[in-house]
């Protein structure tokens, strides 16, 4: 009888078997991180309703600990998820390779649409923010948004790919 936390089987094989536990831990640690994190200031800060001197400094804040932290934990997430799916066959394979496209997906906004802006507004001034900052504000958030949920999409098919039953035969007892 299987035990719940009896591993599922992969069709991965053999020595492969330790890489890929391995490497799924990777994965799934590092875009968790990323998931966590882009879901964490989706719901904990919002920035409409802040005064813009708290803003400007709150964002700035926020830039200096995550402007390189999350790329590279999100680089790291995208190269493990990918050879993870380069090592399995099957359902799982294809909820893999969509995995990696909607990490990829997530890091292009971020890094064509988010870090433009938080190039910007590391130049401003606490005390006196430009004129119409409110546009470039709410384009951020804009952003944040869909890499949100196209982050929180990826590790939900990153979650399939790693728990969804093998089309392989587990070897008989």
């Amino acid at each position: 009888m299987a035990h719940v936390l009896d591993p599922i089987p992969s069709s991965v094989s053999g020595r492969n078997e330790a890489l890929a536990l391995v490497v799924k831990v990777v994965a799934l640690s590092a875009a968790g991180i990323v998931a966590g994190g882009t879901f964490a200031v989706w719901r904990g800060y919002p920035p409409q309703g802040l005064s813009p001197g708290t803003f400007v400094e709150m964002q700035q804040d926020a830039i200096r600990g995550m402007n390189v932290l999350f790329p590279v934990v999100g680089a790291v997430a995208i190269l493990a998820t990918l050879i993870l799916a380069l090592m399995e066959r099957g359902g799982r394979r294809a909820w893999l390779l969509a995995a990696v496209g909607l990490f990829v997906v997530a890091a292009l906004v971020t890094r064509f649409g988010n870090q433009p802006i938080n190039a910007v507004v590391m130049g401003w001034s606490p005390d006196a923010p430009p004129p119409g900052w409110e546009a470039l504000r709410d384009r951020w958030w804009t952003l944040h948004l869909i890499r949100t949920a196209v982050t929180c999409l990826g590790y939900l098919a990153l979650l399939l790919g790693c728990l969804m039953p093998s089309t392989r035969r587990p070897p008989s007892v």
